[in-house]
């Protein structure tokens, strides 16, 4: 008869709190609850970050009635949320549109997202998220996130306008947007500090403190250059983004990413909160998952072009959602791509983006004296294949005029 496992506490109690957990690159070990002399600050809920799922953390934990503490280690608060677009996915019938006219249900949404989230998507979770969309829309307006009843179906982020636009493929609903990250990131951050929530910057989160039973009860922190031990009476949440800046980490967890040359996210973004977590027993999951988006606009009329990879092919539409382009690009073309489109579609201002690799009046030449037809080229059949005889219809549709063409060919 085998002997049992162990438990995860059990393991913990064993091998001492400081070396669980699978180190991380740049990570120290948790800390012993035992190697604490003594307390610099106490609170009941220590919140690490400041982005909006800091900030959404805080302001339920507060409501609870209890203190809390939130840090961030950058001198600004906002994390990378304030970066974004402040695009807020929210379906399954959000008051928002259904003023805008759209009928959207939970199963609807439930079946985009887990239809379109890879092999193994996690259902339990994106159910959840479903059923509980619109709820959440109406707690974000309730905080003052500014919305209004505006639809619009442009691709670009108008940053001046806030209300419903299509923030993914057609065949999503539209989901809500405030006037960007900065304005949604102003309301969160206002309310936090209402809520009577403490925020304090320049403070980074090194190590967790464990008791011997592996229970997280406090966070060794960095401030001002002095190393201090914060008391956490009833929880630690972790919310401080990824890892985007810790190119160690990218490349040993993300290495497709590696490359991309313009890495988008707060300078914050070190894998700091992965780390502490991972020191203590947790599980890191989907680490080599990262979105890369190659947004070709504005204008639209560049999308006029053609991108093509590596051996000059299309691999891919390109009024694909950026979203699905950018990882593409990065996942499937090992990060190259060049979008080819004439003067009067082609960007007319720099773009750090999209930097001109070459220019010319067009973009081959024909092999004098050379022709193909049939399976020689790339005709109109593709798979699967769509009906009985298209192949042979292709043959002698184009070879016939391949041989008028050749016929037609002066000669050398």
């Amino acid at each position: 008869m085998s002997e049992p496992l162990l438990r995860r506490r059990e393991l913990l109690a064993g091998l001492g709190a400081g070396s669980a957990g699978l180190l991380l690159p740049g990570q120290a070990a948790a800390v012993s609850r035992q190697d604490i002399r003594s307390w610099d600050d106490t609170t009941d809920v220590l919140v690490a970050g400041s982005g909006s799922a800091a900030c959404s953390a805080a302001i339920e934990a507060r409501r609870k009635g209890v203190p809390v503490l939130l840090i961030e280690s950058l001198p600004q608060f906002g994390g990378s949320s304030a970066m974004s677009g402040g695009v807020v996915y929210a379906g399954g019938g959000t008051a928002l549109q259904r003023a805008a006219g759209f009928e959207d249900g939970v199963e609807d949404m439930y079946r985009f997202i887990a239809g379109n989230s890879g092999s193994h998507p996690q259902l339990r979770k994106i159910q959840r998220y479903c059923e509980e969309s619109a709820a959440h829309f109406d707690w974000l307006v309730a905080l003052g996130v500014p919305y209004n009843e505006r639809f619009t179906s442009a691709k670009e982020l108008s940053l001046g306008e806030a209300g419903l636009r299509q923030c993914a493929s057609g065949a999503a609903w539209p989901c809500a947007r405030p006037t960007g990250g900065r304005a949604l990131m102003e309301v969160l951050l206002a309310q936090t500090a209402a809520a009577g929530a403490v925020l304090r910057s320049g403070v980074t989160g090194r190590r967790l403190i464990v008791e011997r039973d592996g229970r997280v009860v406090g966070m060794q922190v960095l401030a001002e250059g002095v190393t201090r031990n914060i008391r956490a009476l009833r929880g630690v949440v972790l919310a401080c983004g990824g890892f985007i800046h810790n190119r160690q980490m990218v490349q040993r967890h993300a290495p497709a990413l590696f490359d991309c040359s313009a890495p988008w996210g707060s300078a914050g973004e070190l894998g700091e909160g992965i780390a502490m977590g991972s020191a203590v027993g947790g599980e890191t999951l989907q680490m080599h998952e990262g979105l890369a988006i190659t947004p070709i606009y504005p204008p639209e009329s560049a999308l006029a072009g053609i991108v093509v990879n590596a051996t000059a092919q299309r691999f891919l539409a390109e009024d694909s959602y950026y979203g699905v382009l950018g990882d593409a690009i990065a996942y499937q073309q090992q990060g190259q791509a060049w979008l080819i489109t004439d003067a009067s579609s082609s960007f007319n201002f720099p773009q750090d983006n999209f930097l001109p690799v070459a220019e010319g009046s067009t973009i081959g030449e024909a092999i004098h004296g050379l022709f193909a037809a049939g399976r020689t080229v790339a005709g109109l059949p593709v798979a699967p294949y769509i009906a009985s005889g298209f192949s042979v219809g292709d043959c002698t549709f184009f070879g016939r005029r391949a041989g008028i063409a050749a016929a037609s060919e002066i000669p050398s």
